[in-house]
């Protein structure tokens, strides 16, 4: 299944979910509609009976009576709502039963060894976006370390313990990145401790480790930090991650591995939440 399926059937989930909660609470609602006039600059509703093709008659409803007001234009919302969620689960249905398993961009993959090996794919795959973005040069900050720098998983020095355990969770979890990879924000240069790829999105999600919260400079900084990154586009939450600790409270490894999984919609993130081995 694809991952566009995925997201589709998904969709479908969330609709039929929701169509169940509205039809519980529809039952609990009463019959008939309600009618909205504009007499002389003033609202006034009725009632009308809707299930009885004899009694066409409105009836005034007294602004007092608030309840049964909101409980028809609830009933109203419900059945519009319903209408459209009708609509969009029958276009999914359909959308699935004529989707090919095959998508263009997953063709090249399906082909056999002898036909890979010649042919030249026409739409990058992941694992050929993926392969360009690795092996592409970058400048990092040249910055001498301390004697206290650790070598990751992968076989890297990196500042401190924190981004050791930072770096360590993207190489368990297969995730590509950069260490310390020059970025240009609108006001100046920054080197993010780890520019990772989004492969499935096809662009950079940057994360920072914020690591001395207890000092006031250096917090101040970090903030002023985080907002230039804002101001260029690469707003926290979706483009940055950030990560913190202070004198306190040291880096949290489960919420961090959790954070960078569902930033990335990576597929061990149900795994990690429900605390199963990968």
């Amino acid at each position: 299944m694809n991952e566009i399926q995925i997201k589709v059937k998904k969709r479908k989930a969330f609709l039929l979910k929701l169509l169940s909660k509205i039809n519980l609470k529809a039952s609990c609602l009463p019959d008939g509609a309600i009618i909205i006039a504009r007499r002389k600059g003033h609202t006034q509703y009725y009632y009308k009976n809707k299930g009885n093709c004899v009694d066409r008659t409105k009836k005034y409803i007294k602004k007092e009576n608030l309840k049964l007001i909101h409980d028809l234009m609830q009933k109203n919302y419900i059945d519009r709502l319903r209408r459209s969620i009708a609509a969009e689960l029958e276009a999914i249905d359909s959308y699935l039963e004529k989707m090919p398993n095959v998508l263009a961009e997953d063709v090249y993959d399906n082909l056999n060894e002898e036909r890979m090996a010649i042919v030249d794919p026409e739409v990058e795959t992941d694992d050929i976006f993926r392969h360009n973005w690795e092996n592409a040069p970058f400048v990092a900050l040249n910055k001498s370390f301390n004697s206290d720098s650790l070598k990751t998983d992968r076989g890297e020095v990196v500042r401190s313990k924190s981004e050791y355990i930072i770096a360590n969770i993207l190489y368990k979890h297969s995730i590509p990145y950069k260490y310390e990879k020059a970025l240009k924000l609108k006001g100046e240069v920054v080197y993010p401790d780890f520019t990772i790829l989004d492969v499935r999105n096809r662009r950079e999600i940057y994360l920072e480790h914020l690591g001395m919260l207890s000092d006031p400079i250096y917090l101040a900084r970090a903030i002023r930090k985080v907002n230039e990154y804002n101001r260029s586009g690469f707003c926290l939450g979706t483009r940055l991650l950030v990560t913190m600790e202070s004198s306190e409270d040291t880096i949290d490894i489960k919420a961090t591995e959790i954070m960078i999984l569902n930033a990335l919609g990576h597929p061990d993130l149900d795994s990690v939440l429900n605390g199963r081995r990968r």
